[in-house]
């Protein structure tokens, strides 16, 4: 399978996803929620620099048990739009 680009047709030309700011890319992704930011994010070099801030805005650090003398930390990803 071939991925396609995704491609947005203005009369000036062509202008493809990867090329659009960070500010739009980010106002973009805010619309999806998290899981689908992240496979946004996983699709190209561009879009996973400019997106990771975006999937990755805040974390939760939890200590759970230990394993033996060292604490287990859990990473949990906490998404303003979880609930939606």
């Amino acid at each position: 399978m071939v991925a396609e680009k995704v491609v947005i047709r203005n009369p000036f030309g062509t202008t493809y996803l990867t090329t659009l700011s960070v500010e739009l890319l980010h106002a973009i992704a805010a619309l999806f929620l998290l899981p689908d930011q992240a496979a946004l994010a996983r699709t190209c070099k561009r879009l996973n620099s400019a997106l990771t801030p975006i999937v990755w805005r805040e974390i939760e650090l939890l200590v759970r048990g230990n394993a033996g003398h060292m604490d287990v930390l859990v990473f949990k990803v906490v998404s303003p739009n979880a609930g939606t």
